[in-house]
């Protein structure tokens, strides 16, 4: 209950009259120096900060000044809080209180994520020639419609090449350190092919001829999106250290793709247009992104407590307000990397040349003409007969000797010459002579000799071209030509060169009249560059029907380096079984091959 007075109260001390007021060093000290019990809501206390000046309890000066703070809207501790000044009533000329001081500033807020760097974007330009067979690689898309790349990829493929490009001429002597990021598009025939597509760098002059391989990506799957012909993002990655490059080389990047399953699996590449333009992010040019943007700013101070009356003084001004901290702006987007042009299709081989047909046996001679009958005898002396008439020739027999002459006279054969007298009468003409056999059919009787596989019939006359050469002075055969036939077996042979990336028919073989058949391919290759080598067989079957074949590759090890980027198989095409050598390099290959057939 409060006291009644009836008059003021005369204070004499220095000190305020409620020693709950302070002052306070802070509102840490108020609170724990006034418990909860002797709080009260509207209880205000003081609070000086900076310099101060006692007289034992009397606080005489206070530099910059005192803060009231008052217990607003309740009595816990985080109720005490700086009171608002008021306007007071004005006094008799008295000098105005000391403005409040600030209140103390809200926390900044959490400061946001720090942007994505980015370098140039190098996109996959496929209308485009760069340099050599090489496509181009540039930080300029082109306006051209969508182009896609199909490759077979063989059964256990380590590696089929899909494209090759290469980049712009450089025009900086630095690759700055860091991943260099691939946006590939892609589809497969089915969703259960287990196909993977990684990237190959080199570094190529301006000529882009190779100086050095770079790295190669890691393998990653190529997914599936309901069917085979809307395509999916793979993105595979090469993390670079810094390098120092020539002003005028070039980046070289070949797109591969790794067959994991046992059967031939197509894949297709997509580029350009406006919804699949692969391309790849460099560190080319990079730029650290933009900070992100600031926390939210932290709350204003309360204001400060009004200035203490003079004598009856106008109240002190209101303590002003701590600033908001300033939003930070946000972190520009890196730009999109540019898709790379797709690869353009490999080259199909040159189908191997048909074996020239046997020539056929030459006709049997015609048999030599049968020889003259003899004369008949002369007949006896006496009156010469009338000469008897010369019997009828026999006629010719095929190729036979003609028959001999029929003897004259009576007596058949000829007589001796008649004595003088009349002449008897000619006596019957003989028989014809039986022909003569026929001659041995395929073999031409000729004569003369053989040079350098020329034979002259009789030295006279046309030529007669063989494909049989007797060397000299030797019992050797030489047999030429790239293919022949003995007995139920068929050799052919082909020796050729293979200067660009993809797939080659080596051989074509018919399989008219040999399907149902063992095909052995022995073969050599060696690769121009490396000097790597291996040779081996591959042996493959047909069935009957013709429309299914089965191989397998059976060689050496590598001889001097590696020879992987070229495989071969066999594919069935219409009624022909061809021989395909796949090369995922653009340097030269020497490919001999020799089959032998079952037929």
């Amino acid at each position: 209950m409060g006291i009644n007075l009836s008059s003021n109260i005369d204070l004499q001390g220095g000190l305020p009259l409620d020693s709950r007021y302070g002052p306070y060093s802070s509102t840490t000290v108020a609170n724990s120096s006034i418990v909860t019990a002797n709080r009260f809501v509207g209880l205000t206390v003081g609070i000086v900060t900076g310099t101060t000046t006692y007289n034992g309890l009397q606080l005489t000066e206070a530099v910059d000044g005192i803060q009231d703070y008052w217990y607003f809207s309740g009595i816990t501790d985080a109720d005490l809080v700086l009171k608002e000044g008021g306007t007071g009533e004005s006094g008799t000329s008295g000098s105005s209180g000391s403005s409040g001081t600030s209140g103390s500033s809200g926390s900044s807020g959490t400061s946001g994520s720090s942007g994505q760097g980015g370098g140039t974007n190098y996109f996959f330009n496929s209308d485009i020639t760069e340099v050599g067979s090489y496509l181009q690689l540039s930080p300029t898309p082109i306006s051209s419609a969508e182009t896609t790349t199909n490759v077979s990829i063989p059964a256990l493929s380590t590696g089929t090449t899909i494209a090759s490009y290469a980049s712009t001429e450089f025009g900086f002597t630095i690759i700055p350190g860091g991943v260099q990021h691939f946006n590939l598009w892609f589809t497969k025939d089915g969703e259960n092919d287990d196909l993977e597509a990684f990237v190959e760098l080199y570094l190529a002059n301006s000529s882009g001829v190779i100086q050095s391989f770079i790295g190669s990506s890691e393998a990653v799957n190529i997914g599936w999106n309901n069917n085979n012909t809307t395509p999916v993002y793979v993105t595979p990655d090469i993390t670079l250290t810094t390098s120092n490059v020539n002003v005028d080389d070039r980046m070289v990047a070949i797109i591969k793709v790794r067959n994991q399953d046992n059967q031939i699996s197509d894949a297709t590449f997509y580029t350009q247009g406006s919804s699949h333009y692969s391309y790849v992010t460099t560190t080319i040019g990079a730029q650290g992104g933009t900070s992100g943007s600031s926390g939210s700013s932290g709350t204003s101070g309360s204001s400060g407590t009004s200035g203490s009356s003079g004598t009856s003084g106008s109240s002190g001004t209101s303590g002003s307000s701590g600033t908001s901290g300033s939003s930070g702006t946000s972190g520009s987007s890196g730009s999109s990397g540019t898709s790379g042009s797709s690869g353009s299709s490999g080259t199909s081989g040159e189908a191997g040349t048909s074996g020239s047909s046997g020539s056929s046996g030459t006709s049997g001679s015609s048999g030599s003409s049968g020889s003259s009958g003899t004369s008949g005898e002369a007949g006896t002396s006496g009156s010469s007969g009338s000469s008897g008439t010369s019997g009828e020739a026999g006629t010719s027999g095929s190729s036979g000797s003609s028959g001999t002459s029929g003897s004259s006279g009576s007596s058949g054969t000829s007589g001796s010459s008649g004595s003088s007298g009349t002449s008897g009468s000619s006596g019957s003409s003989g028989t014809s002579g039986s022909s003569g056999s026929s001659g041995t059919s395929g073999f031409l009787l000729l004569t003369g000799n053989t040079i350098e596989g020329l034979i002259t019939y009789n030295g006279v006359g046309g030529n007669v071209e063989s494909r049989l050469k007797f060397e000299t002075n030797t019992d050797n055969l030489i047999i030429s030509g790239d293919s022949y036939t003995y007995g139920n077996e068929y050799k052919q042979a082909a020796n050729l060169e293979i200067t660009t990336n993809g797939n080659h028919n080596v051989l074509t073989v018919s399989l008219t009249d040999i399907s149902g058949s063992s095909f052995h391919y022995n073969y050599y290759v060696e690769e121009q560059t490396t000097g790597g080598f291996r040779t081996g067989t591959i042996m493959a079957a047909v069935n009957r029907a013709g429309d299914t074949t089965v191989y397998t590759d059976n060689s050496t090890v590598d001889g001097t380096s590696s020879t992987d980027d070229i495989v071969f198989s066999t594919v069935i095409s219409g009624s022909n079984l061809i021989l395909r050598a796949t090369t995922t390099n653009s340097t030269t290959w020497y490919v001999k091959v020799g089959v032998e057939i079952i037929i």
